[in-house]
């Protein structure tokens, strides 16, 4: 068989590094990064400085990088080596795979340890990333890293990696995530699962014509939760086209609504129809200029996860006031036997049509476990709602900043037409990660599976609230 085609370029450059191939001045650092305990640690442990120093003299430094989509990582203003980076095919003889064919495009990089923390991994990735995606068809990329690897999970997460398993390898057990090389054609060096919340933007128009409202007695628990009235003023993270807004203003609430998405302000403005309690900040969460201490309740529907969660939880706690409320809204998959067949029957037309994007389909459970592993991660408001829907929003730090953590749900039955879902299914993020041909097969399957049914397609839901409390004096408490 022969092996599918990978990066072919052998320069790439970035906002501050440039991807090349290695070079005789990169020698010292090289020996460094082998020969390293600690950059070493999940990766079959440090080499003998000797041996590596033996070899660069028998094979040279630009041996390094001699394979294709094989690169060194240099800062661009100085030209000094911080690390690794390469786009390779994994061999369909190593476990590990999404595709029955295997030899999937796979990433991996490793740094210098005084580079870490600085962005330099993922700036080059993603870089790689999107050229890869202006070069090669949409396909899935994997990382493959040690499960006792959180540095560099976390790196793949804020790429848009999605986790799908593990498996044994190399006598440790190895974390397996995908991504749609798609994401990357033509984006910001923002990309990552985050970077999907502007396709929204896209199709607002047809957002607000089909997505569900939210429960109003969710709402009307987290005002009480919150002992919101008249007039208080609220936060809401990511308005979209105002289905949570609508219901804020409707409580006499003074809304705050900051929104990247140009497109969706300018609806919900013109749905609101110039309502004096409500104001916008056109921006991304993470650059919002907002006041501190200033809010009684900070709201989030649907939105929350695709704000960066190293700036989210910690931001959230300082716009609030000492004792203000957090409420989390969103309606997730539910595992139900009066639907499973009909829902499992869609999660088959996507693994026949979008494979890359099946693997990373949010696990369904039933409503008990669902509340049960709500639960057992109330300690941490980010650990539950990282949970509920298989996000990678859990971060240590978010755990002591909130606290009174509870939990509501309210199920949801679903019945609709081909034409409805397929309307759905046009506002729904993974869509954009869709060519054209996909696009247009996945409709077909779907019109084909109602008119095999000869009934709506039925699906189980749940609509859940999750509040917690901001503590009493936050100020102290930094992310790791």
């Amino acid at each position: 068989m022969t092996t599918p085609a990978t990066l072919s370029a052998t320069v790439i450059e970035a906002e501050r590094v440039v991807l090349r191939k290695a070079r005789d001045t990169d020698r010292e650092g090289i020996v460094e990064i082998l020969s390293d305990p600690e950059v070493r640690e999940y990766l079959g442990g440090p080499r003998h400085r000797e041996v590596v120093e033996q070899y660069l003299d028998h094979a040279g430094t630009p041996s390094t990088t001699e394979t294709v989509g094989s690169f060194v990582i240099a800062e661009r203003q100085t030209d000094r080596f911080v690390g690794f980076l390469g786009l390779s095919r994994r061999g369909s003889d190593r476990p590990g795979h999404v595709t029955g064919e295997g030899k999937e495009l796979e990433l991996s990089y490793v740094l210098r340890r005084d580079a870490w923390g600085a962005g330099f991994a993922f700036e080059a990735a993603a870089a790689v990333l999107r050229a890869a995606a202006g070069e090669l068809p949409d396909q899935p990329v994997l990382v493959v890293t040690q499960t006792a690897n959180h540095r560099s999970r976390r790196l793949a997460s804020r790429l848009g990696f999605q986790e799908t398993g593990v498996f044994e390898e190399y006598d440790a057990q190895q974390t397996l995530a995908v991504v749609s090389l798609g994401l990357f054609l033509a984006s910001s060096p923002d990309s990552g699962v985050r970077q999907y919340g502007k396709f929204f933007d896209g199709v607002a128009a047809e957002y607000d014509r089909v997505r569900p409202v939210y429960p109003d007695e969710l709402i009307d628990q987290a005002c009480r939760v919150a002992g919101l009235g008249d007039g208080d003023p609220v936060l809401e993270i990511g308005c979209g086209t105002g289905q949570l807004t609508r219901s804020l203003l409707a409580r006499g609430l003074h809304v705050t609504a900051v929104e990247p998405g140009e497109n969706l302000i300018a609806l919900v403005r013109q749905n609101l129809g110039g309502n004096s309690r409500a104001e916008f900040v056109n921006a991304r969460f993470e650059d919002a200029d907002c006041p501190a201490e200033h809010f009684r309740a900070a709201f989030s529907a649907s939105a929350l996860h695709w704000v960066d969660p190293d700036v989210s939880w910690r931001k959230i706690a300082d716009l609030l006031v000492p004792g203000g409320t957090l409420a989390l809204i969103q309606y997730f998959g539910l595992a139900e036997e009066r639907t499973k067949d009909d829902q499992e029957a869609i999660l088959a037309v996507l693994r026949r049509v979008a494979p890359e994007v099946a693997v990373g389909w949010p696990t369904y459970r039933d409503l008990d476990a669902t509340l049960a592993g709500t639960d057992q991660r109330r300690d941490n408001v980010s650990a539950v709602w990282a949970w509920l829907g298989s996000y990678d929003l859990a971060r240590e730090y978010a755990g002591p900043l909130f606290t009174d953590v509870r939990i509501t749900a309210v199920p949801v039955a679903i019945e609709q037409t081909a034409d409805k879902l397929n309307a759905v299914t046009r506002t729904m993020s993974f869509y954009a990660r869709l060519s054209p041909d996909q696009r247009q097969d996945l409709e077909h399957e779907i019109t084909a599976l109602h008119q095999e049914l000869g009934r709506p397609i039925r699906a189980s839901t749940v609509a859940i609230l999750v509040t917690a409390r901001r503590g009493i004096d936050v100020q102290a408490i930094r992310p790791a």
